[in-house]
Formats: structure tokens, sequence, C-alpha cells
């Protein structure tokens, strides 16, 4: 009797625990479903669950920029829990390339990421009510959540972006009322720019993962570094109308994605419909949604051993709490939380069930790239005393990604990939270079940001198709055929030392050929400072300038209380030093008082924001002025908002602009007083066939020469594709292969080689080539004058890397790329080709920068 009763008194105690954890509808005084929640209660949700089970914690990992807390909700088992470092340890051991130890625990780690994208604010709903059945082991289908969490630690990111997040909700507050009007052409279905899908810096960040640009994406890669989960998946939203997808992926697929791989994400995918099919919910799979881009949540993971997936409910943005279909359907806030809430679970058993099976392949993929690696090459060499500023930002992205490297030996006749030429030949690597081996446990995601031409099993993807590191960071590289191995840990070289000059010098020097040195001359110019551009090389106690190089002097500068403290901020911000010199009388060239030296004055800078605006393009300037150059930029809503009278320079950033005929004329006007405009990619078109604005589309008799060559591709096209269908008078393709053929149009991202007028400011500090990034099939044909940057007709508009429609190509030929049309005493700034694209080709920035400050001397 009495062990009964203390049985029955044990059982009350578990029970009294159980109820201790908080349904969400208990904690935040509405059902999941009713209306969306903001991040500080998700927050404080997890934390409270946290407090109430032993089978959880949250672990902070970061702050947005708006300052709103990211972090992780760890769930496993109170054993596990117990254990925890040992295991985080264990799972570490796996990814060094060893294999898996005998003594390995066998715990896999599954890492769930909800809404990264803000406004498919579904996603967030969905992980308050997965965490609570983790946690609580209630509300998980006939799943055994004990057996599930005593294989595997789950690692669960309620909300990656809460910033746009919270903006999403916002707007839906605001908007919707008592009951939610289903109804689509309502105002809560109709979110106003720029929308809550990006962060605070209106960047797209399932685009960062590699790159990590953005704050949250630093945080989140640290956080999933900490821990490296055999398993990842990105939840998500897409259109209304759309049923729901899980993995498997559609084609194309990166060629280093294993077998193993691809195998179990078919393992997960069939797991995920037999929970979908219990109850008849609709769902798709191999379709859209590819494997390639490197920096998504689905692929980053997968480059790195995991089994990446993304997992789309139809909704976004749009949805609202509830929305008509297409069909009539009524779909519901709570039928998409219970959507994403089932996939993640099944995706938790299924992971758990095949526990021994993931650490396993992991640790061997982890193991391959050790010993063979992925990929076509076997390392990579950096020549040394690149510029400083580009190679520190290459060494970022390597640290970033956990990517080792050190020093080359000396080595001749190696069989080399060159990435400027595109042409594989004897080279010689020098002692000392940069030496990336491609023999790491990392290699895979190595692999993939340095493969030089993506090959593309499928041309139906939906991001750009190239990326290397090279073009990205302006830099010359090898891909080598056969191995070399490091001699020794990277040791950057000291900066060259300058001479100090007299005690009071007459002026300084700023180098003006490095890929930061417009952050010098911002930072002079936040400072009050007058700086003089050289338009030809000089030379000068004992040293040899260039042309683009800066001089400051005391003359004009007289109310600067430090300017030698100026210069050497200046110096710091773009990586070299300023030079202090006697006189301004040089030896060779034109002295400091001569025409020749452009004066720069600190320039009052605006961009436009808000509808018919690329948020992406107006958030990549933003982010670039306060984190890049560290320069006041004024943004304001519209173009009729711009106080030209008080501007100097105006940017467009790419976007959909309707400008009418006031607009145009006054910017016109101000231009041809002596304003900057700088238009940035689809910006441009405003001004194309405009009177008096230089741009056009085509030049004379160029139109006919692409049609020309288009109807050739189209006439080789229909020899390809004919068929019996022809002789019979049906069209020469089969409808079902008309959907895919469009895509002979599209370019969806290369890289192209721009021929360049290194001479020019605009081009300040690159040389007679330029890799540029197209994202678009968008052309315009070289200026009658004043052309920087231009793809060469030699090259027959074919990209260097990366996959462009054949029907794209021709119009490619011979088109503008970055080019200056004088208008009166000011210019107008044509960046056909986005230099800013997702702040990672930093290759580009140069160019924007140039743009923006050298005005005076266009």
């Amino acid at each position: 009797m009495k062990f009964t009763f203390a049985l029955l008194a044990l059982g009350g105690a578990c029970l009294t625990s159980f109820a201790q954890v908080p349904t969400p509808a208990e904690f935040l005084g509405y059902e999941l479903g009713d209306r969306f929640t903001r991040h500080h209660s998700v927050v404080d949700y997890a934390q409270a669950l946290a407090d109430a089970s032993p089978k959880a914690i949250w672990e902070p990992y970061g702050r947005t920029s708006e300052y709103r807390e990211l972090g992780l909700l760890i769930v496993t088992s109170e054993a596990n829990h117990a254990r925890l470092e040992t295991l985080r340890a264990a799972n570490l051991a796996r990814t060094e390339g060893k294999g898996l130890a005998s003594d390995d625990p066998g715990v896999a780690f599954v890492y769930l990421s909800y809404n990264v994208h803000g406004n498919e604010a579904v996603c967030t709903e969905a992980a308050l009510r997965t965490m609570h059945a983790l946690v609580s082991g209630k509300d998980a289908g006939e799943g055994d959540v004990a057996s599930w969490l005593e294989r595997a630690v789950i690692l669960i990111d309620p909300c990656v972006n809460p910033d746009g997040r919270d903006r999403y909700v916002a707007f839906q507050d605001r908007t919707t009322g008592l009951l939610p009007d289903v109804n689509p052409g309502t105002v809560e279905h109709d979110e106003p720019w720029p929308g809550g899908r990006s962060n605070h810096y209106m960047f797209d960040m399932n685009r960062d993962w590699a790159w990590q640009t953005q704050r949250e994406t630093k945080g989140r890669v640290s956080a999933y570094r900490r821990w490296m989960p055999q398993v990842h998946v990105d939840f998500h939203e897409q259109g209304v109308n759309s049923p729901y997808y899980f993995a498997p992926a559609a084609e194309p697929f990166h060629k280093i994605i294993s077998p193993w791989q691809r195998k179990c994400q078919e393992h997960i995918g069939a797991n995920n419909a037999r929970w979908f099919d219990a109850r008849g919910a609709l769902y798709f799979t191999r379709e859209v949604f590819d494997l390639f881009y490197p920096a998504y949540g689905d692929t980053w993971p997968l480059y790195n051993g995991a089994i990446g997936m993304t997992y789309e409910q139809g909704g976004s943005s749009r949805a609202g709490r509830a929305i008509t279909t297409s069909l009539g359907d009524t779909l519901t806030l709570a039928y998409r939380i219970l959507n994403h809430h089932e996939s993640g679970l099944s995706t938790v058993e299924e992971s758990a069930n095949r526990a021994e099976e993931l650490v396993q392949q992991f640790a061997d993929y982890h193991r391959k790239n050790v010993e063979d690696p992925f990929g076509d090459y076997a390392g990579y060499v950096f020549p040394a005393e690149q510029d400083a500023a580009k190679m520190a930002e290459l060494f970022r992205l390597l640290d970033a990604n956990g990517i080792a490297y050190g020093k080359a030996p000396a080595a001749a006749s190696v069989q080399a990939y060159d990435y400027s030429s595109g042409r594989t030949s004897k080279r010689t690597v020098r002692a000392g270079d940069l030496l990336i081996d491609a023999h790491q446990p990392h290699g895979g995601i190595l692999q993939v940001l340095m493969d030089p031409d993506p090959e593309l099993s499928d041309s139906m993807t939906y991001d750009i198709t190239a990326w290397a590191l090279p073009h990205a960071m302006g830099l010359n590289a090898l891909a080598l055929s056969s191995r070399l191995r490091t001699t020794g840990p990277w040791e950057e070289a000291p900066a060259a030392q300058r001479a100090a000059g007299a005690a009071r010098p007459y002026g300084w020097v700023l180098p003006g050929g490095g890929a930061d040195a417009i952050r010098g001359l911002a930072s002079l110019l936040s400072d009050g400072v007058t700086v003089r551009r050289a338009d030809t090389g000089f030379s000068l106690d004992g040293q040899v300038f260039k042309a683009g190089d800066f001089v400051i002097t005391r003359r004009n500068n007289e109310t600067v209380a430090d300017l030698a403290g100026a210069c050497i901020r200046a110096g710091e911000a773009a990586g070299v030093s300023a030079v202090a010199v006697s006189s301004g009388r040089v030896t060779t060239g034109y002295d400091f008082g001569s025409s020749h030296y452009d004066a720069i004055q600190a320039p009052r800078i605006a961009t436009v924001s808000g509808e018919g605006v690329s948020s992406l393009s107006a958030g990549e300037i933003w982010y670039h002025f306060e984190n890049n150059l560290r320069y006041p930029v004024h943004r304001v809503g519209d173009i009729a908002d711009l106080d030209l009278d008080n501007l100097d320079v105006v940017i467009l950033p790419s976007g959909w602009y309707r400008m009418d005929e006031g607009d145009r004329n006054d910017l016109a006007s101000w231009v041809r007083g002596g304003g900057q405009l700088v238009a940035v990619g689809g910006a441009c078109s405003a001004f194309s066939g405009q009177d008096g604005w230089g741009l056009e589309r085509y030049a004379e008799g160029e139109r006919a020469d692409i049609q020309e060559e288009e109807d050739r591709v189209q006439e080789a096209a229909d020899e390809r594709n004919a068929h019996d269908n022809a002789s019979q008078g049906l069209d020469p393709l089969p409808f079902a292969a008309q959907g895919r053929d469009r895509l002979r149009y599209d370019l969806p991202g290369a890289i192209f080689r721009a021929a360049v007028d290194d001479t020019h400011p605009l081009a300040d500090g690159y040389g007679s080539e330029y890799m540029t990034l197209r994202t678009s099939g968008r052309r315009f044909a070289a200026l009658e004058e004043g052309n920087v940057a231009v793809l060469p007709p030699g090259d027959q508009g074919r990209p260097f890397s990366g996959h462009a429609g054949e029907m794209s190509i021709p119009a490619q030929k011979g088109s503008l790329v970055a080019g200056v049309h004088s208008m009166g005493q000011g210019s107008v700034v044509y960046l056909v080709d986005n230099p800013l694209f997702r702040a990672f080709w930093k290759s580009g920035h140069r160019l924007f920068d140039n743009a923006v400050f050298l005005g005076p001397s266009m």
C-alpha cells in the first residue's frame, strides 16, 4: 500500500511538472492563429519554456540592428542536457576530418530556423507551437517525443529576422479588424513598401549565409558553427495559391552535393509525406527550389556537410490571418501553422530515427574533405601583395566560413587555372603567397565559393549562377590541379613605412588607388578637409605618386583644428599611410597649385527610398554609407521630396521609376547647374531614350545586328527541336516544352568581363578590366562619349563565368556597364550593373564610391 502510494505521489509530481510547461495560449493570452506575436513575446515564451523544463535552455547569440534579441531554444532529454557540452564537443570532433570516433555518443543535432523573411510570418507562429510540443511532449500526433530527444539535440531559432517580422506584425496589427477580412483586395493584404521581408537595412538575409554581411547573419552563422548540426531546415512561405513544398529539392544541385545528401532528402521527404498524407494535405517536391547558389539556408548547410532543406508554406505577406485563394478556399493562419508544425516534427522524428546514420555520414563527409576533396581543384593561391583592403575582406570571409589558409611554398611549373584569363597553364607560385589547401575539413564550402564556373545540371534556377571569390573581391588567383601544402600559418606583411617628412609638412598625400581609398577621402571630408585629386602622376621627396592620389594642403584647410590627425584617421580608414610632403613644388609632374588638382569638398548626398524603388538596392546603398563609407546620406521617400538646392549628389537606387516630365526637367536643371546624378541598375531605364540624357537602348544600326544574331540562334534551336509535330502542322516545340524554352531568354546572374578606360576618374582603383556581375538581360548602348566600362564586342556577349540564356547573349555584346554623360557643369553616372550587389561584390564598391565622390574630376 505504501509502495502504491509512493508511485502515485511520484506520478503526481511528474504531472505537476508537465503542467508547469505553459502552452502558447496560456502564456500569450490568445490561441495561435488568432493574431501574430511580437518578437519580445516570442523571446519571453522561449525563456518561460526553459524556466519550466529541464529539457530546454534559451541561449542568446546576438542582437539585431534594432537591438532585438536573437537566440536558440535548445531542446533535448534531461540526460543529454546534463552532458550537453560533452555532446557538443563530440559533434565538433566529427567535423575534424578524422572519421567517427569509436566512442561517439551517436546523438544527432537538428537545427530548425524560422522566419528569415520577416513577412513570411507564419514561421515564427509555428515555431512557438513546435517548441511547446518538443518541451512538453504533447501536441505531437502519435510521435514519441521522449525517444526523439534521447537521440537528438534540437536547436530552434524561432525568428531569424525579428526586425523585418515586427515591421510586418505592426502592419497587421494596424490594418486588421477583430475578424480578418478574407478579401484579397483589402488593405490588410497589401503590405506597404518596403515590406517586412528584409532586415533593418533591407537585405534579404536568405542570400547572405556565405557572405555574412549583416550582423544577424554573423550571429546566426557563429551560433550554427558552434553546434554544426547534421540537419538544417529553413522555414519559409510562398504565394497564397501554392500548396506546401518540402524536400527533396529541384535541380540544379551543385555537383559537390553528395549522393548521401540527396538520398537523405528523400528519406526526410518521405516521412513528411506520410504525415501530410494522413490528413490529406496538398504538397509538392522536386520543383522550383534548387540547390545551387551558396548563400541560402539550405545550400550553405549542405556545403558544410549537413542535410539542408527549405520548407515553403503557401501564404506569405498577402495571406494575413486569413485569405480567399484562387480556388475559393479560405487559407487561415491556423492551417498554415499546422503544416509547418507537422513538417518540423516529422523532420525531427526522421532525423532521430536515423541519428546513427546521420552522424556517420556527417563524419565521413568531413573526412572526404580532408582525404579526397570534392571539386576539381586541390588548392588555391592568391599572390601576396595585392590590395590590402580586398585581401582583408577575403580573410574575413574565409575566417567566417571556417576555412583554413597559410603560406605557400615556392613552386615552379604548377598546372593551374588562372581566374583572370580563364585559361589553364603552367604557373609559378611564390614563397609566401596565400595558399588555401582544399584538403581541409571545410573544403566543401571552399570548393563552392571558389568554383570558377559552376556547372548547371538544369538552367531553371532563380538566382545568380557565378560568384567566385577572386571575381567578387577583385583579386588575382590560381586554382591548382595538384596539391601544395602550406609551409606555415599566414602572417600579414607589415604595413609599408612611409617617410614622416618635415616636422611641419607642407601637406600630405593619401594614396588613392586602393579599394578603400574613398573611405579615407570620406573621413577627410567628414572632418571638414578640402582635398585635391591629382589627375596625373607626380614625384616629390623621392617618392612617386599616381594619378588619383589625394593631396591635402595646409592652405584652404586653415580652419581644421588638427589637420595632421585628420590625415592619420583617413589613412587608417583607407588602410594606407598618408605621406607627409615638404613642399608644393614637385620634382616631376605639376605643382600643387596647378589646375591638374581638382578640389573636392564634402558633398551633400541624398538617395531615394519608397514606392517604385527596389528596397534591396536602397538598402545596399544605405548600408554601404553607414557601415563602409561612414558618411552621412539623406534618405527621402520620393524624387519630389529631394531638396535639390541643398544637394550636390543624388543617388537613384535600382527601381521602376515613373518620372513625369516635371521631375525629369528638375533633375536636368540641377545637373546642368553642377549636380552629380548617379543612376544604379534599373534607375538607368528612367533616362533611356529621353532627350538630353545621352542614354539609349541601342545605337544606330545596333538593333538590326542583334536581331540578325538572335535569328541565327533561333534557327539553330528550331533545327535542334525539329520533330514529327512540325510535319503535321503543329508547333515545332510541344506545349509541354514551351515554358522551359523561355529560359533561353533569361539572364539570372553571370559574370562578364568589361573593358575599362582606366584613365577616367570613375575607374580610379581599377586596371584595364573589371569583372561585372550582370543580373538581368537589361542592356544599354555604349554612350557617344564618356564610356568607362563596356562589354567588349570581341567576347560576343558571352559571360566569363556562369549561365546566360542563349537568346540573351547577342544583346550583351558591346553594351554599357558604366559611363558618364556630361550635362552643363554636372554629369550623370550610369551604373548599369549594381556594383553593391548584396554587399559581397567587393570589387564593385570602388566604382560606386568614385561615382559619388569624384564628380568634380569628371
